[in-house]
């Protein structure tokens, strides 16, 4: 765990670093070198397709296939891939363009005992410690082997505290095909044109007020054309479900890092015919 410290404080000196290249980068001259309107228009799309598409995880099962988990180290223990025994799979990453957004990683489906009995054997051989969601709430660690800290935290405020359920609704795209409309692009592309004329460039892309308090509802096939369109994968919507203390925890992965603890592991049901890999980042 000192090491992870140590790791901690490289991470603070490469993060001043890079803020100290960016300060020293000379800001355009928008009087001397204005952005012409292709320009504008450009980063105005770009900027709303980014704001838009962390909006949507990816949990569709088919898209966990296409992903080579030795390759992934924070999916290390995960499964390969989806069994084709598999009931009820339900999959949650991080949209491909979200960096601070989805800490929590999820890949869950159900089966006979018999069936999932070999994957359950394979989470024991993975795990550093194995403990029930009841018995968490009862087991305190520290952050770092440590004998002159005093800091402590249960188990249980660090382990996820819900699962995901994925319905076969489709995520409604209505939000996202109003932000790139012809006329919401053509308002903020004169309002940033108008800024710069003052040296003031905003990018600001909230949408009105008026537009926002309306969010309607798409068919379930106009936000699958969307969806394949906008963001190149589909997104489902989803129910969260509470881990009940009978759950049993197979921890495969613990770090603490720049404040934050990162807990990677399986969770198997009582009745031992559903399991939900994770990955789980919390303060």
């Amino acid at each position: 765990m000192l090491q992870h410290r140590d790791a901690e404080l490289r991470m603070h000196a490469h993060i001043e670093e890079h803020n100290r290249k960016i300060r020293g980068v000379p800001q355009r001259d928008l009087i001397k070198n204005p952005y012409t309107q292709e320009e504008i228009e450009k980063q105005i799309v770009d900027a709303i397709n980014f704001r838009e598409s962390i909006k949507y995880p990816i949990n569709d099962k088919e898209y966990y296939n296409h992903i080579d988990v030795d390759k992934v180290n924070d999916l290390s223990g995960f499964p390969k891939k989806i069994p084709s025994f598999a009931k009820q799979v339900d999959i949650h990453l991080k949209p491909p363009k979200a960096i601070e957004d989805g800490r929590y990683i999820q890949v869950s489906f159900t089966g006979k005992p018999s069936e999932l009995k070999p994957y359950i054997q394979d989470a024991e051989n993975h795990a550093k410690f194995i403990i029930t969601k009841g018995q968490a709430e009862r087991v305190s660690i520290k952050p770092y082997e440590d004998v002159k800290t005093n800091y402590r935290k249960y188990v249980s405020t660090i382990l996820p505290e819900e699962w995901i359920e994925v319905t076969n609704t489709f995520n409604n795209m209505y939000q996202y095909k109003l932000a790139l409309s012809n006329e919401n692009i053509k308002r903020q592309v004169n309002r940033e044109l108008s800024n710069q004329k003052n040296n003031q460039m905003g990018f600001d892309l909230e949408q009105d007020a008026s537009q926002l308090s309306s969010d309607k509802v798409l068919s379930n096939d106009e936000n699958k054309a969307l969806q394949k369109k906008y963001l190149g994968y589909y997104s489902y919507k989803e129910v969260k479900r509470p881990f009940n203390a009978e759950y049993t925890f197979y921890i495969f992965k613990f770090d603490y890092l720049y404040n934050m603890f990162t807990v990677a592991g399986m969770a198997v049901n009582p009745e031992q015919t559903r399991v939900i890999y994770f990955l789980h980042t919390v303060q």
